[in-house]
């Protein structure tokens, strides 16, 4: 089973080699992701800014949240050992992370370069705040144009054609971000002995299960909230509904496109209305946590451990609670434990978002006197990112008979397992397959991959819809009004499935707001976007 289960991840791992094989030769000129202007590198090289060289210089460099300190860390040391930079790192604040960073750039704050959200990096970049990029990377950055794909480099690309951050792609597009986690022991207790895989099929099996065991479990609990919006990359993850309830109604994102190519709103969408009349359905019916609105991913976490709830929403990042569950139970082991990635409606029809996104952006400001050392910097960071992002063979990895990369713990786990937090660019064919050490360092992150995104592309690969806009180039009006809007939308939705609001009462004032309100501006862009993608 494990061979079987391997060769299949080989074959997708080895599929996504066009991100940047398949147009190598091309990646000197990126993409403007619109097609408007000229995108050439070639420039006047006097114009390059002086590269001051490792040694002679200490970039100053701001992160994201982060757990731990970045300048301690084993893997920080690591990368400053092989590039001879030395690093200054700082970290934004868990809470209100943008307005901290806008703050701190505004104010001149002295940093070389800042790792931003798709959210942030467009705001940014309106706002003139960041480096062009093109001439830099063909003088210092080979490695980093040889690694990177066209339409990574067009996500970053201004109408300009100027390219205004490094982008790190997530490396596996049909990865289950988001999933219903169950506990199969006590389904099976309540005459439920297969994971629900149709929209009909979930349902029944709530209603066993609170038949069966009254209040002292609850049957289904969520949602898994992300902070920030969805901003066409992740799904639904940050969303009120789970992105496997979703997927029986045909709803896949927040801006989707229809049949006819018209970009629509998600409460445009045919599938909206029956999606929440289905959720308030399990909300009057006692099937779901009265606690829903205030659930927090703790909470979550705490309700399944601690044998509260039957069904809980997850991600590779939380079904840390099954472990937490196996340590209060030891009869419980992995067989008990079942994943729900994408259900289906009566008809037969899912759709789950492949993960076609950047996970992050780095940029550099224009105020750095350091720009040419940054991209230097990173191309070396590109140059040695075997080692920088997943150790040495023998010592933090080893391959298994696929050859494909196994971690070895505790090593890897001491030594790299925070390497994510420092990426700035990638050679992205290569970090498809080195990613694969991070998923397999745990149980607990390794089954649920196996079991939704290996099992999804083998048994039901129909789910996967491509991510229209999760590669789109910065866009004025999207920046302005996304975050907003999707807070609006979470909002409405949560209130139609408690009841406090109807669709018959309450939808038409809140798609006029929304209208009103930026909505219409957005859709223009989108739309043009997609225009240009025919």
């Amino acid at each position: 089973m494990m061979k079987k289960t391997m060769a299949l991840l080989l074959a997708a791992v080895l599929s996504l080699g066009c991100l940047s094989g398949c147009s190598s030769s091309d990646l000197s000129s990126p993409s403007t992701g619109s097609g408007s202007a000229d995108s050439s590198l070639s420039t006047d090289s006097n114009d390059v800014p002086e590269l001051k060289g490792p040694g002679n210089v200490t970039l100053n460099v701001l992160r994201q949240n982060s757990s731990f300190d970045l300048n301690e860390a084993p893997e920080g040391a690591a990368i400053e050992e092989v590039t001879g930079y030395h690093v200054e790192y700082s970290a934004l604040p868990a809470e209100s992370a943008t307005e901290s960073l806008m703050l701190q750039v505004s104010s001149g704050d002295d940093y070389d370069m800042v790792s931003l959200t798709l959210e942030q990096f467009q705001t940014l970049s309106s706002q003139g705040a960041l480096m062009p990029l093109n001439d830099l990377l063909e003088a210092y950055g080979p490695d980093i144009l040889a690694g990177v794909s066209e339409d990574s480099w067009g996500a970053v690309t201004g109408t300009d054609g100027n390219i205004y951050g490094l982008p790190v792609r997530y490396p596996y597009s049909k990865e289950v971000s988001c999933f219903i986690l169950c506990r199969m022991d006590l389904m099976r207790e309540a005459g439920v002995d297969e994971v629900p895989t149709t929209i009909d099929e979930f349902y029944e099996a709530l209603v066993k299960i609170k038949e069966h065991f009254g209040d002292e479990y609850i049957p289904f609990a969520g949602p898994l909230i992300n902070v920030g919006a969805s901003n066409g990359t992740g799904g639904l993850q940050a969303f009120a509904i789970s992105g496997s309830i979703a997927s029986a109604f045909g709803i896949y994102n927040d801006w989707m496109v229809n049949d006819d190519g018209e970009v629509i709103y998600m409460t445009e969408a045919p599938g909206y209305a029956d999606m929440v009349t289905f959720m308030n359905k399990l909300y009057t019916e006692g099937l779901l946590d009265p606690d829903y609105a205030v659930n927090t991913n703790t909470t979550l976490r705490e309700k399944f451990s601690g044998e509260k709830a039957v069904m809980i929403c997850a991600n590779r990042g939380t079904v840390t609670s099954v472990t937490a569950l196996m340590e209060n139970n030891p009869d419980i082991t992995w067989d008990d434990i079942g994943y729900i990635y994408a259900l289906e409606s009566a008809s037969g029809e899912a759709t789950y978002m492949q993960m076609d996104y950047l996970s992050n952006i780095t940029a550099i400001l224009r105020t750095s006197e350091n720009a040419a050392d940054c991209i230097n910097f990173v191309n070396e960071k590109v140059k040695n990112q075997e080692y920088l992002t997943i150790g040495s063979e023998g010592v933090e990895w080893e391959k298994d008979e696929e050859g494909l990369y196994v971690p070895i713990q505790p090593a890897f786990t001491d030594n790299r397992t925070r390497a994510d937090r420092y990426l700035d660019a990638l050679d992205e064919e290569a970090y498809s397959y080195q990613w694969m050490a991070r998923v397999r360092k745990s149980e607990s992150n390794w089954y649920p991959f196996t079991h939704c995104a290996l099992e999804a592309q083998e048994k039901r690969p129909y789910v996967f819809h491509e991510s229209e806009f999760g590669l789109m180039p910065p866009s004025e009006n999207y920046s302005k009004y996304q975050a907003s809007q999707f807070e609006s939308l979470t909002d409405f939705t949560m209130q139609l499935i408690f009841g406090t609001k109807t669709l018959e009462n309450d939808l038409a004032t809140f798609e006029n707001d929304w209208k009103n309100n930026g909505g219409e501006e957005v859709r223009a862009e989108l739309q043009a976007y997609i225009d240009s993608k025919q």
